[in-house]
């Protein structure tokens, strides 16, 4: 029996995998690496390895000290066929459970789903971003930030975890509580919050009218609907006399390559969006905008991305910069630009292996890839802002020239030393990583036109105290609890009138903070009562004060306005 099962697992390896790989080039994340000598493999490679493989497995079937059953067996196919799939050292490329398939219909297809309300990206450093808290859901009522990074769910580390399996162990049961351990950029020790699960059910467009004359759309990933949710909210928009628009794919981080081409092509009449380049003709394919699909090619239109705005939103940012259809501000985009096709093993199960990338209408890669490593000793004059005479030899041996007036700044930090650097020499933008011990080069994602930072609220500080104070502010859902109550006894006031007379009682509020040995800054605690209120009425929160990429914006689209282009 064992033998049999051997023997068929082989034909099938090299049956079913073997035409797929037999001819290999270097993967996304290394195809624009310096080339190397290395040789690649050949048919008889690829035997031995099947060889190896099914001698292992055979050890376990003939020597456990257990009898496997029907469902062992299946665990440890799937668990070996995840491994083979880790070992290609793409993040992207995953082994695809029954659960995970019914997901991607659930968020891309009905947008329909329980869960905490967040939208999350594997971290390289085997964790997991959260880049979106949505409004109104239990994860942005708990406090939760896009930025943060999840170590561990219910006290069980998720490190190296796929993303398939991190979001199954978020998921659950309506009503539940889980408890997720978080790590934010500036404070020392990590910190837990509970989180109850509900139905999420998120609409992908919100829109508003900012100043009477600027249309707002704001995107939050992009399902089959999206397309269809942002015409019906311009057609509204236009119905009040705007004159410019804000699009905001801020931590939108993807979804359907279809609804991203879309929604460029609302905004491009002509020529191609995006194209695909793999290592097999049958995945290169070009993406080309439809007359039928435009919405207008002429207004005003402002871009707002940050480094949270991946896959799709960088193909929308892409095709927008490189035809100069409008103006990027924010930060420099995330840098995913691979794409996934999924493989079918059976009934149920399948595998996402990506196929090919994405190149921006004029030909540049979006996808991140790493260039080389520096010493650590660079870190030092990074924090202090100078680009040592050393760090631009460095570049220069791996054949990058610094312009004199390059810029560097710390993006991340920890009790005041970088973990992550921006360079920007006024062509290109540079990161620079530090992970494993090691400062590492890499280029990638879609750089902005105006770069503009958000302001820092909550300052690092020695005992972690801000962290404290802010937590216990979550935990007592002080500005719900604030808003709620007002609403409930005003609720026949416009949106405007409870903007107001909310930010005018916040003194109140931070009365009540103060009584409960609560201290914080007064802009925070406002920051967070207008966030409130937006997800109560389900509207863009517009907040001018905080929000500086938006506020920025503004101030182009005006100028846009007033000073139209020939």
């Amino acid at each position: 029996m064992i033998k049999k099962i051997i023997i068929y697992i082989s034909i099938f390896f090299v049956i079913s995998v073997y035409p797929i790989v037999i001819a290999q080039t270097p993967s996304p994340d290394t195809a624009n690496a310096p080339q190397t000598t290395a040789k690649p493999y050949d048919r008889d490679d690829v035997y031995k390895q099947i060889e190896l493989f099914s001698t292992a497995l055979s050890y376990v079937l003939s020597n456990y000290y257990q009898d496997l059953t029907k469902e062992q067996l299946d665990e440890v196919m799937s668990e070996a066929i995840k491994g083979m799939l880790q070992g290609l050292g793409d993040r992207y490329s995953f082994y695809q459970a029954e659960t995970s398939r019914k997901r991607e219909q659930e968020n891309l297809f009905f947008a329909k789903f329980g869960g905490l309300g967040i939208r999350i990206l594997p971290s390289p450093d085997g964790f997991v971003n959260v880049v979106q808290a949505m409004d109104g859901t239990p994860a942005m009522k708990a406090g939760l930030h896009a930025g943060d990074k999840i170590l561990m769910v219910d006290g069980k580390s998720i490190e190296n975890q796929s993303m398939d399996d991190v979001v199954g162990m978020i998921r659950g049961e309506v009503g539940t509580k889980i408890i997720l351990t978080i790590f934010r950029s500036g404070v020392d020790t990590s910190f837990d919050v509970v989180v109850t699960r509900e139905i999420i059910n998120y609409p992908s467009v919100k829109s508003a009218l900012i100043e009477g004359q600027i249309g707002y759309v704001a995107i939050s990933d992009f399902t089959a609907e999206t397309y269809t949710e942002m015409r019906k909210s311009l057609d509204e928009l236009k119905d009040k006399g705007i004159k410019g628009v804000i699009l905001d794919l801020r931590n939108n981080p993807g979804g359907m390559l279809t609804s991203a081409v879309d929604i460029s092509n609302a905004f491009i009449p002509e020529g191609l969006i995006v194209s695909t380049d793999g290592r097999l003709d049958r995945f290169d394919s070009e993406y080309r905008a439809d007359k039928k699909r435009l919405y207008s090619a002429d207004i005003p239109l402002v871009l707002l991305v940050n480094d949270n705005s991946a896959s799709g939103s960088e193909i929308v940012a892409g095709a927008i910069k490189d035809y100069k259809r409008g103006l990027l501000i924010g930060d420099k985009t995330f840098g995913k630009g691979v794409v996934q096709q999924r493989f079918p093993l059976d009934e149920q199960r399948a595998v996402s292996i990506t196929v090919s990338i994405y190149k921006t209408p004029n030909g540049t890669w979006i996808h991140e890839r790493k260039l080389f490593e520096i010493e650590q000793e660079q870190q030092k004059d990074m924090d202090a802002g100078t680009i040592s005479d050393n760090l631009r030899q460095e570049f220069i041996k791996n054949g990058i020239t610094l312009s004199q007036s390059s810029t560097v700044k710390i993006k991340d930090r920890i009790r005041g030393k970088g973990v992550r650097w921006q360079i920007n020499d006024g062509q290109s933008v540079y990161i620079i990583k530090r992970e494993e011990g090691k400062l590492k080069v890499t280029q990638g994602g879609v750089p902005v036109d105006i770069e503009v930072d958000q302001p820092i609220l909550i300052e690092d500080d020695k005992d972690g105290e801000n962290i404290k104070m802010l937590t216990k502010f979550y935990e007592g859902e002080y500005a719900n609890k604030f808003v709620y109550d007002y609403l409930s006894k005003n609720q026949d006031q416009s949106l405007e009138e409870q903007i107001k007379a909310l930010e005018e009682n916040v003194p109140e509020l931070m009365k009540t903070l103060a009584d409960n040995g609560i201290k914080l800054n007064q802009r925070i605690v406002s920051m967070y009562v207008k966030r409130t209120l937006a997800s109560t009425k389900n509207t863009p929160n517009i907040d001018l004060e905080n929000d500086l990429q938006l506020a920025r914006a503004v101030e182009e689209i005006k100028k846009q306005v007033n000073n139209p282009r020939p």
